[in-house]
């Protein structure tokens, strides 16, 4: 969790306009846009390398361990918050930082609608929301509970893998909740690199009934498992 160092509410000061809160120095910053980068950087080698060598492009940008990891620290992240009793109703790229130890902090800065206003959407209430990392119940009834960011969870473990893709892109927002009630087949595509394995368990967090959901615990245990099997491998 992101760790607020100090604040300051006196705004009298000359050099002070504003009220001001001090938060630990993310080096890297902000995870959206770290992968936005990343999928710069992957598409300029690409340019350069031959078809039998794209695979192996695609590690030197960022490799499977290092997603994983990232997502083993989102995964503990979010239980620590449920631990507490908190929900967070926003879980997202856009929403997590990196340090320089590649560290993930998750967050709600209250900056993501200024930054990436192309991710929420006004609807019917007026409100402008994070409406493709929504589940269907959120949608329909504005319910918001810890199955709820299950949900969200999945869609941001996909942009993990997709680094950084808009989720659901071709789908009018104000259809969105339509659609997925159609079919529980109109849901995120597994991305190449995610191995199935996994995506048959991530997958599991866009299900129609909360229930059915993976708990954190159980994505973070299918995670661990496939990491370890990974660096044991390597």
């Amino acid at each position: 969790m992101s760790t607020v160092i100090g604040i300051c509410m006196s705004v009298n000061q000359e050099d002070i306009e504003h009220p001001m809160v001090l938060f630990n120095n993310f080096e890297i910053g902000n995870l959206k846009i770290y992968f936005l980068n990343l999928r710069k950087k992957r598409k300029n080698l690409l340019k350069k390398s031959t078809h039998l060598d794209a695979e192996g492009e695609e590690q030197r940008v960022i490799s499977t361990q290092e997603l994983l990891y990232l997502i083993l620290q989102l995964l503990k992240g979010v239980n620590y918050l449920h631990s507490k009793h908190v929900i967070h109703k926003d879980v997202a790229a856009r929403n997590c930082w990196l340090d320089t130890n590649f560290a993930l902090k998750i967050s709600d800065f209250a900056l993501s609608r200024d930054l990436f206003p192309g991710d929420y959407h006004c609807l019917a209430d007026n409100e402008n929301k994070p409406v493709k990392w929504m589940s269907l119940e959120t949608l329909t009834s504005n319910t918001y509970n810890s199955r709820t960011d299950v949900w969200s969870c999945g869609v941001l473990i996909w942009e993990c893998f997709t680094l950084g893709s808009q989720p659901y892109e071709d789908v009018d927002p104000f259809e969105f909740a339509d659609y997925l009630a159609e079919s529980e087949t109109n849901r995120l595509q597994r991305p190449d690199n995610c191995p199935q394995e996994l995506f048959n368990v991530y997958s599991k967090c866009w299900s129609e009934t909360p229930t059915s959901r993976p708990s954190l615990k159980e994505l973070f245990n299918a995670t661990h498992k496939f990491y370890n099997t990974l660096n044991n491998y390597v």
